[in-house]
């Protein structure tokens, strides 16, 4: 049997008669049925818990594998302070991209295991205008759109499973070929969604960041994304410094908090976005830093002996497969572009710190590599500590995101008391000192998300006077796009569940459902947005924007897993359900004690649509959450 593989599809291409689609992507699906074309999927011969496995074996042996990575790397650069660990450093991203790999390879061996191939045609996702292609570019440009993140999800070039399925074929002698089409648009394919430009921030140089602080918390715009601080020259508290990486809403009462207690407040001018994650902008401040002149520090020998040791054998082993082409690119780019940059930044980092005697570095995201190389100084500087913030909240027992998050900080704080007991755990379990884990609400506060003003900029949707029912979903991506940890099954297994639940929604017109997606930068189609478009569900609204004009509008409110806009609806007082797999989905047991039947466990999808249901038309007293409980919290305990 001759299979066909398709990322895309494009309604005239040429396919081999009698050969079986199956589709990779949610746009592929709409594209096959907008042909009348049959087609599989690869969730229909597996699921995410049978390729994951035992998570907590595969983290304990991913730690060893990190150790010695950060072994590695130390012999490699002479420069290198002995207590930075280089690949540790940046654990969220090599993980993310080592784990997207090897789950892609397991994927494609048990959809290989389960059928009869002869051959396989692989159609790739159309390319975007300009985007440079990683898996062919030895070295990068800091003009690289990625360049910060290392493209560790694979946005541009070829996918894991495009990459892998090759692989296979030639290990398994598998007749394999790329179906060639022209870069058009399709007449049956739609742009749904343009994106907005990306917001580039301007940056004051470390250096110069100590004649600035923030004095008074004035918001000069409506928009609540951005907070903008009124500046004055510095002051002289007897706190000591606090030195402000990145902002966010969830900072602002903190950092009132702060300064009201006597610390002096630093900042780079610029980062007042939530969403901050401009890597160009990043990009600006590596200009001092000579490419030529780092790219010495290696040799290619030496980047040769790094893949050829039990780095790369390690996931070789783990793939089942031999996937070092598929890594090599991005390895070599963190190897060449990322460590020594961030050497050389830590060290100026760690200077500066002792110099004007910061005492604390305040992080609400890490993206580029001079957010790694800020947090990781904290550590090399001694009177300096780094403290993080949870970018939300959720019910899930997950140790992984233990070593990606808390690990980097000195004190870490959570949303509430659940979280700070669990994470505690873990700090406790692994067996180490730090971080010193506290909660408090600030991303919960009434100043910073109740009664934000934003749903008043607004007109309030007309119903017809029925119910409005706001429904949050997981986030569709093309690549499985998740880790080896039970906290979501990938997004390509709610498809079925998702276009039956909009037709169950479209059933009850007695409410007015708001089907609020979220389009990822690049991404210009959504396929619940184009499936309930076509199908003409009236009463169903699909929106791209934010869920803060909603929550205060909706009278009820249900989510796919417990992520954080299921909190934000607790803390707002609203009836809220979040359902969980169990088989998918491993949940805090102080969780479930908590949350009462705002939390639903379903194991099918009938299962799940009587669960909706039953919610709908119960009384709404039972889903609401009493009280989250909450652990004291005084600036002073981080001193």
């Amino acid at each position: 049997m001759e299979y066909v593989l398709a990322e895309r599809w494009i309604s005239n291409i040429k396919i081999p008669n009698d050969s079986q689609i199956v589709a990779l992507t949610p746009e592929a699906i709409y594209l096959l049925e907008k042909c009348g074309l049959a087609y599989s999927t690869l969730e229909d011969f597996y699921s995410s818990p049978d390729v994951r496995g035992d998570v907590d074996k595969f983290l304990l042996e991913q730690l060893q594998w990190f150790d010695r990575f950060d072994r590695k790397l130390g012999d490699l650069f002479s420069d290198c302070p002995n207590n930075l660990r280089l690949a540790t450093t940046y654990y969220y991203s090599l993980k993310y991209l080592t784990d997207n790999v090897i789950l892609c390879a397991k994927i494609l061996e048990k959809f290989l295991d389960l059928v009869q191939v002869e051959k396989i045609y692989f159609i790739d996702r159309v390319e975007r205008k300009g985007a440079a292609r990683l898996s062919s570019v030895p070295m990068l440009g800091h003009e690289h759109p990625y360049y910060d993140a290392l493209d560790n999800s694979f946005k541009h070039g070829r996918t894991p499973l495009s990459q892998i399925i090759e692989l296979l074929c030639i290990q398994r002698d598998i007749g394999f070929e790329r179906l060639k089409y022209k870069s058009v648009l399709d007449p049956f394919y739609e742009n749904t969604h343009k994106n907005k430009p990306t917001r580039v921030s301007r940056t004051i140089s470390i250096r110069n960041s100590k004649n600035y602080l923030v004095d008074g918390f004035h918001r000069v715009t409506t928009n609540p994304r951005f907070v903008l601080w009124r500046i004055s020259k510095r002051r002289r508290f007897s706190k000591g410094s606090v030195f402000v990486l990145s902002g966010a809403r969830s900072l602002v009462l903190f950092l009132k908090d702060i300064k009201n207690y006597g610390y002096t407040i630093q900042f780079r001018y610029g980062l007042f976005s939530g969403r901050s994650r401009s890597t160009r902008a990043a990009l600006k401040r590596l200009d001092s830093f000579d490419k030529q002149t780092h790219r010495k520090i290696l040799e290619e020998t030496a980047f040769s002996k790094l893949m050829e040791s039990e780095i790369l054998s390690w996931v070789n082993e783990q793939s089942n497969l031999n996937v070092s082409s598929v890594l090599e690119s991005r390895f070599r780019f963190f190897v060449f572009d990322i460590c020594p940059v961030l050497i050389k930044k830590v060290k100026d980092y760690v200077d500066q710190y002792d110099q004007d005697h910061i005492k604390l570095v305040v992080a609400a995201n890490i993206w580029s590599v001079d957010d790694h190389a800020a947090v990781a100084a904290c550590r090399l500087s001694s009177g300096t500590s780094s403290i993080g913030f949870a970018h939300g909240s959720d019910a899930y027992e997950c140790k992984s995101r233990f070593f990606y998050m808390d690990r980097q900080y000195d004190f870490f704080i959570t949303p509430s008391q659940l979280e700070s007991e669990h994470e505690d755990g873990l700090r406790k379990y692994f067996q180490y000192d730090y971080p010193k884990v506290l909660s408090f609400p600030y991303i919960f506060q009434k100043d910073s998300y109740k009664s934000r003003d934003s749903h008043n900029e607004c007109d309030v949707l007309d119903v017809g006077g029925r119910k409005l029912v706001l429904f949050v979903p997981i986030i569709y991506d093309t690549d499985p796009g998740r880790s080896f940890q039970k906290n979501q099954p990938f997004p390509m297994e709610y498809v079925n569940w998702h276009r039956q639940l909009a037709t169950c929604f479209f059933r009850l017109q007695e409410f007015f459902f708001i089907w609020k997606g979220r389009i990822q930068p690049g991404q210009n189609f959504e396929l619940m947005s184009s499936f309930i478009n076509d199908n003409d569900y009236s009463n169903v609204r699909f929106d791209s924007g934010t869920v803060d004009k909603w929550i205060p509008q909706a009278d009820r409110i249900i989510c796919d897993i417990p992520s954080t806009v299921f909190f934000e609806s607790i803390y707002a007082g609203k009836p809220t359900i979040a359902l969980y797999r169990r088989n998918y989905q491993l949940i805090r047991k102080n969780a479930k004690k908590t949350l009462g039947c705002s939390l639903q466990e379903m194991t099918t999808t009938d299962e799940g649509l009587a669960i909706v249901k039953k919610f709908l038309f119960d009384r709404k007293e039972k889903y609401i959450v009493p009280a989250v409980p909450q652990s004291p919290f005084d600036v002073s305990m981080l001193s």
